[in-house]
C-alpha cells in the first residue's frame, strides 16, 4: 500500500514526532508491512520575481520515507484570509496554490491511501486535494481548531475555524483518535453524530524507544515544560507559577522549551523570575536526556487530544503532571499513575501536590515497562499498520 501524508517540522510539536516515528518503524518492517509512505508538505514563500511561478517543489528522503516539498506562493496569512472570507469556499480560492500542489503530488504518486495528521489548515488543503482526485483518506487525530480557538473574541474568525474543522466529517473517511477524551469531543461537539467502530478506532501515540533508553538523574529543584506558548496549553498558569516560585524559600529552576518565535514573549511574560528559556532539542535521545535530568515536567494544558510531552517524560523516567483534560491521562490511570492527574488551580496548590507526592522522585521502572507496554513504538505502530492496511 502507498501512503502520502502530509508532514511539518517542528521540533516542538508532537505531531511530528509521531510522523516521524511511524515512518522510522514502516521502513524498519519493509519486508514485513507492504507500506510505502510519502510525505508531503507545503510551507509559504515570499515572492521571487526570479522564481515567477506560484509553486516550487523538491523531492528528497528522509527519515525513511520519500519527502516532496512544495514552496507556495501564498496569498496571504492564514487570519487574513479568515477575517476577509465569508465561508470556507472562499479560503479555498485564497489557498488554490497549496491544494494545486497537493493535486499534482497524488496525481503523480497515485497513493492508495491519503492520511492526514491533524486538523489545522495544511490537513485540510490536503483532504480537499484528496477529494478533488477521489483518494481514500483516513484522519489521524491530533489537536483540535475548535478548542485551540474558544477563547478567540472575534466570532466570525472562531466559527470559521469551526467550521474547518466540522467539514472533516465526510463519507467514507475514516479516524484515528489518541483518546477517548478526543473522540468523545468530536462526536458531541464537533461532528455532532457517533462514529461508528469500522470507521473509528482509539490508539494512544506512540513513545519512540529513544524515551525507554533514557537513564533517570533525579536531580532536584528542577521543574520542566515542553511545548507551544499558546492560551490552550495554559501557559499562564506557568507564568503565575514562575513568580510564585521566586518568592519560596528553595526555590525550583524552571527549565522551559518552546517556540522560537514565541521564546521573547515568553521572556517578557516572566521577567525576573529563575527561569532559563531553552532552544528545541533536535531529535528524540536529546529530548529525552532533558526529560531525565528534571525532578518534574508540568502540562496543565487546558485540553489536549493527547499529549505526548507527558508520557514521553515517564518513560524517560521523569514523573510529569498532567491535567484531567488531557487524553495522556487515560493512559497514565490504566498504569496506575493516577496521581499524576491533578488540578492546576494555582501555583500553591501545584507546590502542594509536589509535597503530598514527595515520595515519587522517580518512574519505576514497572511503571515504565507497563507504559512500554501499552504504547511502545513497536505496538502502537503495528496496530496502526494493520488499521490502514485493513
Amino acid at each position: 500500500m502507498k501512503i502520502l501524508t502530509n508532514i511539518k517540522d517542528s521540533k516542538i510539536g508532537g505531531i511530528g514526532r509521531v510522523t516521524s516515528s511511524f515512518a522510522q518503524w514502516v521502513n524498519q518492517h519493509a519486508h514485513h508491512e507492504p507500506i510505502e509512505l510519502v510525505g508531503v508538505s507545503a510551507e509559504p514563500r515570499t515572492s521571487d520575481d526570479a522564481v515567477p511561478s506560484e509553486v516550487t517543489s523538491t523531492r528528497s528522503r528522509q527519515e525513511g520515507m520519500d519527502l516532496i516539498s512544495h514552496l507556495v506562493l501564498p496569498s496571504k496569512p492564514l487570519g487574513d484570509v479568515l477575517k476577509e472570507s465569508a465561508d470556507l469556499r472562499d479560503v479555498k480560492r485564497h489557498f488554490r496554490a497549496g491544494i494545486e500542489a497537493f493535486r499534482t503530488s497524488i496525481r503523480e504518486e497515485k497513493p492508495d491511501l491519503v492520511l492526514l495528521n491533524g486538523t489545522y489548515y495544511l490537513p485540510w488543503l490536503l483532504m480537499n486535494a484528496a477529494h478533488a482526485e477521489k483518494v481514500p483518506m483516513a484522519l489521524h487525530y491530533h489537536g483540535s481548531l475548535t478548542k485551540e480557538t474558544e477563547h478567540w473574541n472575534d466570532e466570525h474568525m472562531k466559527n470559521m475555524m469551526r467550521a474547518m474543522e466540522s467539514s472533516f466529517d465526510r463519507k467514507g473517511m475514516r479516524y484515528i483518535f489518541p483518546s477517548t477524551l478526543a473522540k468523545t469531543l468530536v462526536e458531541n461537539k464537533i461532528f455532532n453524530h457517533r462514529l461508528s467502530n469500522r470507521r473509528a478506532i482509539v490508539l494512544p501515540n506512540s513513545v519512540p524507544d529513544e524515551f525507554f533508553n533514557a537513564d533517570p538523574v533525579m536531580s532536584k529543584g528542577q521543574l520542566g515544560f515542553v511545548g507551544r506558548w499558546t492560551k490552550i496549553k495554559n501557559t499562564e498558569f506557568i507564568e503565575r507559577l514562575a513568580k510564585y516560585n521566586d518568592v519560596l524559600e528553595q526555590p525550583f529552576r524552571l527549565n522551559i522549551i518552546t517556540d522560537p518565535t514565541r521564546k521573547q514573549f515568553a521572556r517578557e511574560s516572566m521577567q525576573g523570575a529563575s527561569v532559563r528559556l531553552l532552544n528545541p532539542r533536535d531529535n528524540a535521545a536529546d529530548l529525552a536526556r532533558f526529560y531525565a535530568q528534571m525532578s518534574y515536567m508540568l502540562c496543565p494544558s487546558y485540553f489536549e487530544t493527547y499529549g505526548n510531552v507527558a508520557q514521553e517524560a515517564v518513560a524517560a523516567g521523569t514523573p510529569a503532571f498532567v491535567s484531567k483534560n488531557m487524553g495522556v491521562a487515560e493512559v497514565f490511570r490504566k498504569i496506575g499513575l493516577d496521581r499524576l492527574v491533578v488540578d492546576f488551580k494555582t501555583p500553591r496548590n501545584f507546590f502542594k501536590v509536589l509535597d503530598d507526592n514527595h515520595d515519587l522522585r522517580v518512574i519505576t521502572d514497572s511503571h515504565r515497562m507497563a507504559l512500554r507496554d501499552m504504547v511502545g513504538s513497536d505496538v502502537i505502530h503495528q496496530r496502526f499498520a494493520e488499521y490502514l492496511l485493513a
